[in-house]
């Protein structure tokens, strides 16, 4: 049996060659851009682990980038445009969804957002999509009129002169105490509707809508 010896050279240059083999950097799993990392309420984490589920409010990325009010819109054409984004984004939330409990409780026309109910696979899901902006806390907050009334343009009215004599206003409002001074005897028309997290309404009847006089009533 015949042998072959190599040459330095060719020592040399199998040596290079397995060396080259060797040091060739092996792919890297992409990791997400940082501008797309999904922020989520820490409070959500919480009552997933308390409570099994949680109901969340998500807030969507659109294709197009940030989302206009639809008042700021030049056209008919871009807002229905932007609703046709907004539904395509929820749809492929909802997809993505279809592997882990969830519970859709509002798909928003007009917003991009979505309120759901999740557990932590769903919520896994949530953080992994690249349509997900954010995940928020879906909770009851208490207003206040000293913010809430500036907010909507009241105290500029009031001192232009109007309040309301003669007129038949109507009120979007969290509720009212019909007993109050401002009120008694005024109000000739109403209607409730309530869907808070976890099934609980609002309105006095114990049902999610109301109507009548008393339907705008506090309850409790």
């Amino acid at each position: 049996m015949r042998h072959r010896v190599l040459s330095p050279l060719a020592l040399g240059l199998v040596a290079i060659a397995t060396l080259f083999v060797l040091f060739i950097p092996l792919p890297v799993s992409p990791q997400p851009s940082p501008a797309l990392r999904v922020a989520v309420d820490s409070a959500v984490r919480a009552q997933i682990v308390s409570r099994g589920t949680a109901p969340v409010i998500v807030e969507l990325r659109l294709s197009s980038g940030p989302h206009v009010p639809e008042a700021a819109l030049s056209t008919a054409a871009a807002v229905i445009v932007q609703r046709g984004e907004i539904g395509q984004a929820q749809a492929e939330v909802l997809t993505r969804l279809a592997r882990a409990f969830h519970r859709v409780r509002h798909r928003y026309r007009t917003v991009p957002m979505m309120a759901l109910e999740v557990d932590a696979a769903g919520l896994a899901e949530l953080e992994a999509s690249p349509t997900v902006k954010a995940v928020h806390e879906d909770r009851l907050y208490r207003s206040a009129l000293v913010e809430s009334v500036p907010l909507i343009g009241g105290t500029s009215l009031v001192g232009q002169g109007f309040d309301g004599t003669g007129k038949t206003i109507v009120v979007l409002d969290t509720g009212i105490d019909p007993s109050h001074l401002f009120l008694s005897g005024r109000v000739v028309d109403g209607a409730c509707f309530s869907n808070a997290p976890g099934g609980t309404t609002l309105c006095p009847n114990g049902q999610p809508t109301q109507t009548g006089r008393s339907s705008p009533k506090v309850a409790g």
